[in-house]
């Protein structure tokens, strides 16, 4: 039998005595969240030269989950990814959720119990240690990476069981982009948005405990990286701060508008209001089109919210959706 998903649940608490039930399953591309790497202690002793003492050590699961997004299931993953959330009920059926960075050291825990054929591996106390938003020629895929809390074995689940998102999965024909005031849309050939945490995983380790007691968080980076047509010096007149080359002046900052268009099912608006280009790259070789590699670096600004409040971030996601409250299906 071949079957394959993930189920994704908001945890009340860190790390569960009892896995949750998933509120939501995706179908994914690929995982690779599993067991750790030979997590025992070993002690080299001077009466023998082999190994013959080791003791339980401390176990951290560790991998990713790849699944081309939904514009329900994104609104879930940006939550878990930057913390901070706020719900405002719309008409006819169309909420928003607009998710934001938040400076605590703390992010939401979360269950996922992912599908492997012959069981379902369930792994507690997950925390996002990165975020990866890729859209190229085809689906717009989400890379979580993760670092797990404990792992178990559950029942594998029937396809018929699997709560599986209505919203069809996006792809590059749902996206569009305005750098600045400029729309892009056509100029980017590639485009890769990483959040990352900067998750140390000892960090958790505690007394009395094989697995972690909490998973705090590092500083957060949020980087873009890419591919451009190469139309001309725009680019590069940011990065130098100067039209003619390079000056004693910063580069010039822009900022970076996503949208996802879903349809009746919602949209999505992820903004980056502060960045710079940090490196740029235009190979040439013969008569071959040159394609700009570029890399940036997002900037902590001080953006509103729907209802004016203002909030600093370097990055803020309002999405659309059909979703209610997503605190909701926090399960205990």
């Amino acid at each position: 039998m071949r079957l394959r998903y993930v189920g994704f649940t908001e945890e009340a608490t860190y790390r569960p005595v009892t896995p949750p039930a998933a509120v939501f399953h995706v179908d994914i591309a690929s995982a690779s969240l599993d067991v750790p790497s030979d997590p025992n202690l070993h002690f080299e002793g001077g009466l023998y030269r082999g190994l013959k003492t080791i003791r339980p050590g401390y176990y951290v699961p560790t991998g990713n989950i790849v699944y081309p997004a939904d514009i329900r299931t994104i609104a879930y993953i940006l939550k878990w990814a930057l913390g901070n959330y706020k719900f405002t009920e719309g008409l006819a059926g169309i909420n928003t959720h607009e998710i934001w960075s938040v400076e605590e050291l703390v992010l939401p825990s979360f269950t996922a119990r992912l599908g492997k054929d012959n069981f379902e591996h369930i792994f507690t106390g997950c925390i996002i240690n990165s975020l990866e938003l890729k859209v190229e020629g085809e689906y717009f895929y989400l890379t979580l990476d993760i670092v797990g809390g404990k792992d178990s074995k559950g029942d594998l689940q029937a396809i018929g069981d699997l709560i599986l998102p209505v919203e069809y999965p996006l792809s590059f024909v749902d996206t569009s982009m305005v750098l600045g005031e400029t729309a892009y849309s056509c100029k980017f050939k590639t485009l890769t948005i990483k959040i990352a945490n900067n998750l140390a995983p000892d960090a958790g380790k505690g007394f009395g405990s094989r697995f972690p007691c909490r998973l705090p968080v590092g500083a957060r980076n949020v980087n873009i990286s890419g591919g451009l047509f190469f139309e001309g010096s725009t680019q590069y007149e940011s990065f130098w701060g100067d039209s003619a080359g390079i000056s004693v002046n910063v580069p010039v900052e822009e900022s970076l508008t996503l949208t996802l268009d879903s349809g009746d099912y919602g949209s999505m608006n992820l903004v980056l209001p502060r960045f710079y280009f940090s490196q740029l790259t235009t190979p040439v070789s013969g008569r071959s089109e040159i394609t700009q590699g570029f890399s940036a670096i997002g900037l902590v600004d001080t953006v509103e919210l729907a209802d004016e409040t203002e909030v600093d971030t370097d990055i803020l996601a309002t999405v659309l959706n059909g979703a209610d409250d997503l605190d909701e299906d926090i399960v205990s």
